[in-house]
């Protein structure tokens, strides 16, 4: 059986802006996708410069506050809401043993490499001509690990921030003592 979750309805924002506020969004976060079409044009070498810059850091904010503008406060509450609810339906709180040491390897992994290539990356000629696709790559991976590692790990990071935080282990010796009075109370429960 399906079950059916609670969603706030689109909000009392006429359904002409908030539309228009979601498409100035996607817009704007689409406008680097344009630079090789800038690229390509008969446009001066400074001219390309200025307008691929414009592209990645500008145009798209611009729009994005064009957007917000535009569907207010009521219409941007109700798209973060949507989002933290869809990243959170994808996040497990608690992952097993296997899951959270995948998930270490992917969170370390890129650090590493970003750590270690400006030491070792001339001896790997790879690096030198594909170095942007190893630094995506790495990205990917450190957010990929965000997601398998669980909420747990994401509760751990964000004790990083907190200045009154403080870590708890599990005590070492707990399961023994347990198990140990595990044995203690059958062993007495034998001899009645």
């Amino acid at each position: 059986m399906i079950a059916v979750e609670n969603v706030t309805p689109v909000p009392q924002v006429v359904r002409w802006r908030f539309g228009t506020g979601v498409g100035l969004f996607v817009l704007g976060a689409s406008c680097p996708l344009a630079i090789p079409f800038v690229a390509f044009t008969s446009l001066g070498l400074g001219w390309k410069v200025s307008l691929s810059g414009l592209l990645v850091l500008g145009i798209p904010e611009l729009l994005w506050l064009a957007a917000a503008a535009v569907m207010g406060k009521s219409g941007l509450t109700w798209i973060k809401q949507r989002a933290l609810r869809m990243i959170r339906a994808q996040v497990a709180q608690e992952v097993s043993l296997r899951r959270y040491r995948v998930g270490l390897f992917l969170f370390v992994l890129p650090l590493l490499f970003v750590l270690l290539v400006p030491y070792c990356g001339g001896y790997i000629p790879v690096l030198d001509s594909h170095l942007i696709w190893f630094h995506v790559g790495g990205a990917l991976l450190f957010l990929t690990s965000l997601l398998v590692l669980g909420g747990d790990f994401w509760d751990k990071l964000g004790a990083l921030f907190v200045h009154e935080a403080k870590a708890v282990f599990p005590n070492a010796a707990e399961p023994h003592q347990n198990q140990c009075n595990h044995e203690n109370t059958k062993e007495s429960n034998d001899e009645r």
